[in-house]
């Protein structure tokens, strides 16, 4: 669609994100660097787009759209909404590093059909000063998935990549009506500076039914080692942290995703070179 006179969309980034509900369903697109504009004002916000399944419009979500400018960077003017999203049943979730000096948050919110009877929450994980789990320029929702990590209730999680130096997975649950939604857990690389939760996904990897959740840290580096490649194994006490993740490496010249080593399964090793899953890992293989 052509720009109106409120829009830049030049150099938008259009297609950053692109996630499908599969056959017969929508498909998400995001464009992280699209800009809203006024006579004395360039927010650089973000929005996505839901398409149909022959990809004619839906509908398009401006999660920081209306949200208060008045601090810039500071509060919402610098949002880039769709720098990573998930598209589940009837739900969206937009990662949205920006608010709040780059604490960052995500948003979920219903994309059903439905839409006289469906909610139109704008639900988000804390990211104001006073309730952030991370600090500044963290980059909360630079990744995010979701699945049922803790029984049957929908977890959602996302990648903070610098938080705490190291980078954290934060957890979420949603509990209309309250907003924001509460924090589960919090999971924390082990390297300074390795990015991790740069990408998250969740796979069942041991065949065990349950959702485990894969993260990557792409800057993970030793004198024999680059990239790196997390595997939080869930269990029937639907517990992520109570045992020592699983730790793929690759070769120092990768330092993006690692090489899954032989010893490991070959599941796990499929996943990781992108032959299952949402996002594949390895697709970034060096």
């Amino acid at each position: 669609m052509p720009p109106l006179i409120d829009e830049i969309k030049d150099g938008q980034w259009l297609g950053v994100t692109v996630r499908s509900q599969g056959p017969g369903g929508k498909v998400l697109v995001c464009a992280h660097r699209y800009v809203r504009r006024g006579a004395d004002f360039q927010w650089g916000q973000g929005l996505c787009y839901t398409l149909t399944q022959y990809l004619d419009y839906d509908e398009s979500w401006e999660p920081c759209k209306g949200r208060p400018t008045n601090k810039a960077h500071e509060q919402y003017g610098y949002c880039q909404a769709g720098t990573s999203g998930v598209l589940m049943n009837d739900t969206a979730v937009i990662g949205t590093p920006g608010p709040y000096t780059w604490r960052g948050t995500m948003y979920v919110i219903s994309v059903s059909d439905d839409f006289l009877n469906r909610d139109k929450t704008f639900y988000y994980s804390p990211h104001q000063e006073e309730d952030s789990p991370v600090d500044k320029y963290s980059y909360l929702g630079m990744s995010v998935t979701a699945a049922n990590f803790f029984g049957n209730k929908l977890s959602y999680a996302a990648g903070a990549p610098r938080a705490n130096g190291t980078g954290q997975v934060v957890l979420f649950v949603q509990q209309p009506p309250a907003n924001p939604m509460s924090l589960q857990l919090i999971l924390h690389g082990e390297q300074f500076a390795s990015s991790f939760g740069y990408e998250i996904t969740n796979a069942d990897i041991n065949g065990d039914t349950l959702p485990d959740l894969i993260v990557g840290a792409p800057f993970y580096f030793s004198r024999e080692e680059g990239g790196a490649v997390y595997i939080f194994m869930n269990n029937a006490e639907h517990c992520l942290d109570c045992h020592e993740p699983i730790k793929l490496t690759g070769k120092p010249e990768s330092r993006r995703v690692a090489c899954p080593p032989p010893e490991q399964s070959d599941k796990a090793a499929a996943y990781l070179l992108g032959k299952e899953g949402d996002r594949g890992l390895g697709a970034q293989l060096g």
